[in-house]
């Protein structure tokens, strides 16, 4: 199923000095969550995963829609595969296929002991959040047959997971962010720990040498320093309204959606002077973010909105 998408041009509200966003289009599907790669653009909303192509971004087409049976709580994405985390379900590897029409099916099924919540890539392995029952390290060399590999724990409630080289940073509730070396996935080694503050951390990003901490209840987000993640170093802090579930970050800023305040862009070249740079409103609740180019994809609850960002 191909679907065209129909192009708007639009100025946003703008804040401080040479900073534009322009919304591009807006897509009427609901979403929770967003990622891309390459020219693809996955969106998930409750138990469904709808795929674009944005090769061209002012010109969306949908590919096609898959339904999972339990809600879709996070997902990963390389190329024309995605890996989404479903609860009790475990993980599902979903695949697109480009031939004179487009696909969108599931290919792989691994059910998890508890309940999966999060899920990361490193290299052909995934590495999945399972709530209570701790990092489950799975091989996915064959998709179609995903096979178990390892199991680490961490003291509390594991929740986001993300990956940078042969490390995973997972989100545990109320400890903190736990880092492993995953260089042998079949015996993770524990490297560090970024103890969390006065209330549990909710997610994270990791970006170059940085990670991204992100505390949902009070709006709180940590900007550390994991150059030696033996070693985290805390460089600085901003704190955001509309209690954000996450941040998309690259080499010199962060975007944040605020939920009903829309979203803000602030520039952390220097960590300990956080600075405002853009802020835009969406037609509802902005709940994800992703980065691709000079474009932002936003999940909102009324609608997919791309923005031309620089």
């Amino acid at each position: 199923m191909r679907v065209a998408i129909l192009t708007v041009l639009l100025w946003a509200c703008v804040t401080n000095a040479n900073a534009q966003i322009e919304l591009v289009t807006s897509i009427p599907i609901q979403a929770d969550q967003i990622a891309t790669s390459e020219s693809f653009a996955y969106v998930a909303a409750g138990n469904t995963l709808t795929v674009f192509d944005i090769a061209s971004p002012t010109t969306p087409i949908q590919l096609g829609t898959v339904d999972v049976p339990d809600r879709i709580y996070g997902m990963s994405v390389k190329a024309n595969r995605a890996y989404l985390a479903t609860g009790l379900e475990g993980l599902h590897v979903v695949e697109i296929t480009r031939n004179e029409s487009s696909s969108v099916t599931i290919v792989g099924l691994y059910p998890t002991p508890g309940q999966a919540v999060d899920v990361a890539l490193i290299g052909t392995h995934a590495v999945i959040s399972n709530l209570m029952t701790g990092l489950e390290i799975v091989n996915l060399q064959a998709p179609q047959n995903p096979i178990y590999v390892a199991t680490v724990e961490t003291p509390g409630y594991q929740r986001a997971v993300r990956s940078s080289g042969n490390l995973a940073y997972v989100i545990d509730q109320p400890s903190g962010i736990h880092s492993f070396d995953l260089s042998d996935p079949t015996a993770p080694v524990s490297v560090g720990l970024h103890p969390a503050g006065r209330v549990p951390a909710r997610n994270v990003t990791v970006q170059n040498t940085r990670a991204y901490v992100v505390y949902q209840q009070t709006g709180l987000i940590e900007i550390v320093d994991i150059t030696s993640p033996t070693n985290p170093k805390l460089l600085g802090h901003y704190e955001a309204t509309g209690q954000p579930e996450m941040v998309a970050a690259d080499q010199t800023s962060i975007v944040i959606p605020k939920r009903d305040d829309g979203i803000e862009i602030v520039n952390l070249v220097d960590p300990t002077a956080p600075t405002v740079t853009a802020t835009y409103d969406t037609s509802g609740t902005a709940r994800d973010i992703a980065i691709h180019g000079d474009y932002l994809l936003v999940a909102d609850s009324k609608s997919v909105e791309i923005l031309r960002w620089r």
